[in-house]
């Protein structure tokens, strides 16, 4: 896409709206008007956002240049406020996000996409060096934490250090985005009134909360993210297309039949990575331990009904990214280029995924197709299961390069050189 002539950039990123608008034109379907904090309602002065990840934070920003009334709420219950990346990148990056996405500032991550390389697996099975393996993998925690300065900040107001998160981007156990402006936190710290409880009614005027306190609001933006759930399907075919589901609703044969396999994964991988067996203290799973996680191969795939893929519902850290791999990967296995593995193996690759989602990510990766932290190699291993290779440019020989939606710009003339047709 080509961003129109004068379009504000701030390393490398720029209003969502440019890629709404790309996509509507792309899809020739309809323009919808939505009310937006970028133009908060001009006769409306106290605007009050619920969420703590990376929509809210754009929320609050914006509604501030409007010269707005700002209030800013973040739930006791949910994750708490996000881990919000400092954008200003290392020579040679456009933007932090993607310095995160190159072979070498992976190379500590326990994958299930990947071997280890033996110097990083030394330090996760030697005890002796896992204080070492500590400070390097939590190190960002505590860089982001600085930057912001939720303590000391200078000139900030009293109720800004109740956005400090306790949030690991080593765990992700909670939102995770990156500032695009370099007055983020002076405007935030300053003109923003943080609130960290749970909202538990309204009045005419305001958001009251379970401390006591009342909100004043006119307008209310709620960025508290979506909905994963298929509500057109039925319960019976969430079950047989195997997206995650309660366990009451299922049958206890599958779940006897499964838990095999996952008590096996689940043991390799403490065995392999003993860091990953002990999650951070106060770790909230978004659902149950009794959730049926995702038995979709690869992450996208149905083992019960081969004439359908569940493209988006593996999560990873660049969605664009994500999105074009898992498309290739698609054609590939409707094309039938792709075969799944014999069904004993199947099963143990969909239960080691998912035990891995599970332990990797104690908050979010219940549903067992969590791969935030995977970006390289979860979609690496879709473009070369699917037969291609011209993704892997400076990336695969220099581990400093970042890998890049862009670099699939050569997947679709690859793929009909290689297999003549698309069908």
């Amino acid at each position: 896409m080509e961003l129109p002539k004068g379009t504000p950039v701030a390393y490398d990123t720029f209003e969502a709206k440019h890629v709404t608008t790309y996509l509507e034109e792309y899809a020739d379907s309809h323009t919808y008007q939505v009310d937006s904090p970028n133009n908060p309602s001009p006769g409306f002065w106290n605007i009050t956002v619920l969420g703590g990840g990376k929509s809210a934070a754009d929320m609050v920003y914006a509604a501030v240049k409007a010269n707005k009334h700002v209030s800013w709420i973040v739930r006791r219950s949910g994750e708490g406020p996000g881990i919000f990346v400092d954008p200003t990148p290392p020579d040679g990056y456009r933007n932090m996000v993607e310095r995160g996405a190159t072979q070498n500032a992976t190379a500590l991550n326990p994958s299930s996409f990947r071997p280890m390389q033996p110097w990083a697996l030394e330090l996760h099975q030697t005890p002796s060096k896992r204080d070492a393996l500590g400070s390097k993998l939590f190190a960002a925690d505590q860089r982001y934490k600085d930057h912001a300065n939720y303590s000391g900040r200078q000139n900030a107001l009293a109720c800004f250090a109740k956005l400090e998160p306790s949030t690991s981007f080593f765990w992700t156990n909670g939102p995770i985005g990156m500032v695009q402006h370099d007055d983020f936190w002076d405007l935030i710290s300053q003109k923003v009134l943080i609130y960290r409880a749970d909202p538990i009614g309204t009045t005419a005027s305001s958001i009251l909360l379970e401390d006591g306190k009342e909100v004043p609001t006119d307008v209310l933006f709620c960025g508290t993210g979506w909905s994963s759930e298929y509500s057109f399907l039925s319960p019976s075919q969430i079950r047989e297309l195997g997206l995650p589901h309660d366990r009451s609703s299922g049958s206890d044969k599958d779940w006897q039949h499964w838990q095999p396999y996952l008590d096996a994964a689940d043991k390799q991988i403490i065995s392999k990575y003993p860091i990953l067996a002990d999650p951070p203290p106060g770790s909230t799973r978004l659902a149950g331990d009794d959730i049926v996680p995702a038995r979709l191969y690869r992450g996208i795939a149905s083992l019960g009904d081969a004439s359908i893929v569940f493209l988006g519902r593996a999560h990873v850290s660049n969605s664009f990214r994500g999105a074009d791999t898992q498309a290739i990967w698609a054609t590939a296995y409707w094309d039938g280029h792709i075969k799944l593995p014999p069904r004993e193996q199947l099963r143990w690759e969909v239960a080691y995924m998912n035990a891995f989602s599970k332990r990797r990510y104690p908050t979010r990766g219940v549903d067992g197709v969590n791969f935030h932290g995977d970006l390289v190699w979860y979609t690496d291993s879709l473009i070369t299961e699917a037969g291609l290779s011209s993704h892997r440019k400076g990336w695969w020989s220099n581990g400093d390069e970042p890998c890049l939606a862009d670099d699939m710009r050569d997947c679709k003339d690859e793929y009909l050189t290689k297999y003549g047709t698309i069908k």
